[in-house]
C-alpha cells in the first residue's frame, strides 16, 4: 500500500533536491512554492519562503494568466496563506499585474465578498486605486459587498467617479441597476457624478425611489415634475 509522505518527509526532500535553486528554470510551468500554494500546505509554504522561494517566481505562467499565489489564496479565501505571502511580498507590485482584465488581490477579494480577506489587504495597505486596471476595486465593492465595506474604500481615496473605459459604467450606474437606496445615496454624498449610464441603467431598473432620488440631486428644477404625494419626480 502506498503511504502518503508526511511533512517532514516532504520538507526534508525539497531542502535536498532543490537548495537554493527554489525559483530554478527548469519547471516547466509552477515552481515548488506554487505547488505548495495549490495545496494549501501552510508548513510547506512557509518554509520554502524561509528558504529563499520568491512569491514571484512561483508560476511561469504569471505573466500570461495571472496565476499567481495571491489569486489562489484569495480564491480559496486563505487568510493564514495570505498572511504568509504578504510577509514575504507586496500584492500590488507591477509584476502582479500582467494585463489590465486581470484585478488585483483586493479587487478579487471584493467580488467574492470575503469580507475577512478584503480587511487583511486593506490593513496590509492594499491600493484602492490600481493603475491601468479595468475592474477596480470600489465598482466591484458596489456590485458584491455591504454597505460598510463601500464606505471603507470611499473613506480611504477610493475613486468614486471611475468610468470603465468599455462599458462606461461608474460606481453610480451600478448602483442604481443593482443596489439599495442607501448605498446610491452614498455614493452622491461621497461626490458621484450623473453620467448617461447612470440615467440608462436607473431607467432599466424601474426603481422610482432610485430615480426620484438622483433627479433631486442632480436635475435642474425646470427638467422636473412632482409627481402627486409620492413626491416621484420624472424627467421630461
Amino acid at each position: 500500500m502506498h503511504r502518503k509522505p508526511n511533512t517532514p518527509e516532504v520538507l526534508k526532500l525539497l531542502y535536498s533536491r532543490f537548495g537554493e535553486e527554489v525559483d530554478g528554470d527548469d519547471y516547466e510551468e509552477y515552481r515548488p512554492l506554487m505547488w505548495a500554494v495549490m495545496g494549501n500546505d501552510h508548513i510547506v509554504v512557509e518554509q520554502l519562503l524561509l528558504m529563499g522561494a520568491g512569491v514571484w517566481y512561483a508560476s511561469k505562467r504569471n505573466m500570461r494568466d495571472g496565476i499567481l499565489p495571491f489569486t489562489h489564496a484569495v480564491k480559496t479565501n486563505d487568510i493564514t496563506l495570505m498572511k504568509l505571502l504578504l510577509a514575504s511580498a507586496d500584492p500590488d507590485q507591477e509584476t502582479y499585474q500582467p494585463e489590465p482584465s486581470l484585478p488585483t488581490p483586493l479587487t478579487r477579494a471584493l467580488l467574492n465578498n470575503n469580507q475577512d480577506m478584503v480587511q487583511l489587504l486593506l490593513d496590509e495597505g492594499s491600493d484602492v486605486n490600481p493603475l491601468d486596471k479595468d475592474t477596480q476595486p470600489l465598482p466591484a465593492a458596489v456590485q458584491n459587498c455591504s454597505w460598510d465595506v463601500i464606505n471603507i474604500l470611499l473613506e480611504r481615496g477610493s475613486n468614486v467617479n471611475y468610468m470603465h473605459r468599455r462599458t462606461r459604467d461608474t460606481p453610480l450606474s451600478l448602483a442604481g441597476l443593482y443596489r439599495d437606496e442607501p448605498i446610491v445615496r452614498l455614493l452622491l454624498n461621497h461626490g458621484a457624478h450623473m453620467t448617461p449610464k447612470v440615467y440608462h441603467n436607473a431607467s432599466v431598473r424601474d426603481c422610482r425611489s432610485i430615480t426620484s432620488l438622483l433627479m433631486r440631486k442632480w436635475m435642474p428644477p425646470d427638467t422636473t415634475e412632482v409627481l402627486g404625494l409620492s413626491s416621484q419626480l420624472i424627467m421630461w
